[in-house]
């Protein structure tokens, strides 16, 4: 298929995505100002931005995102049960299609659940019915970006369009002929700092590890020696997206302190912090670990006679390398996600409340839109490498 047309089809995808969050559920008729914002509504990320209170984006990715960490965490933990019922790539997919229509099912409940028996049209049947359709329009969006292969994961894609609908709506909601002149040398401050962090978001996707092997050649005595890069941010932006996933409902909704934004409820007590970093670092440390099997790696160095140092013996010391490696890079990730989470937090706490959902001054959302960029734009170039040679 023509560059073209994959592009064309990609942006017919993002239209209808980005039409689903001004579709209301058509199944309640709900009064104006009577639902309150959820745990989730500050997660922009997840959802975006829309002007109803229930619409076809209302779950959104959320039965996606978990499921997928369902399915990691059985990787990680209960690899009995992942080879059984996703050792395959066929079986995998059938696992994890129905691992996110038993969440959407649940997640439907929910939100059926805090309704008022007076908003339903028909029976909450009918809405339960409804919310669950709106993963099958996903999941058809899903099969429809898959094939053209101008992103590695549609989710991706669509968490970063979260962010800019995000943003777009917060900036579109501002009075701007009411704002002062020091909230407008606020304002640019803020985005100065958003561009910072989007520079050192492209930064830190460089960022390389490096481990020296060596391999005997026939009979030489002389080893050939190889270094080898080892990118640190492997596992890209999914530890933070699902420690903050776990992390900020939760906290949110038992928080004495109702605050209307994540970093407001971070900074509000002190041992939610350190809970959050440790999460993702755990996280992080996990996927990590999964794409760096240590024991295959060891195994495979002695087959193909690839050693440390010299002898057999050294395959233990690559073994002890790797699990270091793994620790390192993990720790070097939770801080570079540290950091932007307390950078939105401090930004939520210090300024003034036109601009504390920004949701460009650090932040998830700044990991989420520099991540899905980048994907969008090396499926590009790959594509266009492809044409080249055909």
């Amino acid at each position: 298929m023509p560059m073209g047309q994959r592009y064309a089809l990609l942006l017919i995808a993002v239209a209808f995505y980005y039409l689903q969050a001004f579709i209301p559920i058509m199944s309640v008729d709900v009064p104006d100002g009577a639902v309150k914002a959820s745990a989730l509504s500050a997660l922009s990320w997840l959802s975006g931005y829309s002007p109803h209170p229930y619409h076809y984006l209302t779950i959104g990715l959320m039965p996606f995102i978990f499921s997928g960490l369902f399915m990691q965490l059985m990787q990680w933990q209960l690899k009995p049960i992942h080879d059984r019922f996703a050792g395959d790539p066929i079986s995998s997919e059938r696992t994890k299609r129905v691992l996110t229509y038993l969440f959407a099912s649940g997640a439907a409940a929910f939100q059926v659940s805090q309704m008022e028996s007076g908003w339903f049209s028909y029976h909450p049947l009918v809405t339960w019915a409804e919310f669950v359709l709106t993963v099958y329009c996903l999941e058809t969006l899903f099969d429809m970006i898959k094939p053209l292969k101008v992103v590695g994961n549609p989710i991706t894609l669509f968490l970063g369009l979260n962010v800019l609908g995000g943003i777009a709506g917060q900036l579109t909601g501002i009075e701007w002929s009411g704002i002062s002149q020091v909230e407008m040398l606020i304002f640019a401050g803020g985005v100065v700092i958003g561009l910072l962090f989007v520079v050192l978001a492209i930064r830190v996707e460089r960022w390389r590890g490096m481990l020296a092997f060596a391999k005997a050649v026939n009979t030489t005595s002389s080893p050939m020696a190889h270094v080898v890069p080892v990118k640190v941010m492997r596992v890209g932006m999914m530890p933070v997206i699902y420690a903050g996933f776990v992390f900020y409902p939760i906290m949110m909704m038992i928080s004495s302190w109702k605050g209307a934004t994540t970093g407001q409820v971070l900074l509000s007590t002190w041992y939610y912090a350190p809970i959050l970093v440790g999460l993702v670092y755990i996280l992080t440390k996990a996927l990590l670990s999964l794409h760096t099997p240590v024991d295959n790696i060891v195994q495979f160095s002695r087959q193909e006679a690839v050693y440390m140092v010299g002898g057999d013996a050294e395959h233990e010391k690559l073994k002890s390398t790797l699990e270091r490696m793994v620790k390192r890079h993990a720790l070097t990730a939770t801080c570079w996600f540290s950091l932007v989470l307390f950078a939105e937090a401090v930004w939520q706490v210090i300024a003034p409340d036109t601009f504390t959902k920004l949701g460009f001054v650090g932040g998830i959302g700044i990991v989420i839109l520099v991540g899905a960029s980048r994907d969008v734009a090396k499926h590009y170039l790959k594509l266009k490498e492809e044409v080249r040679y055909v």
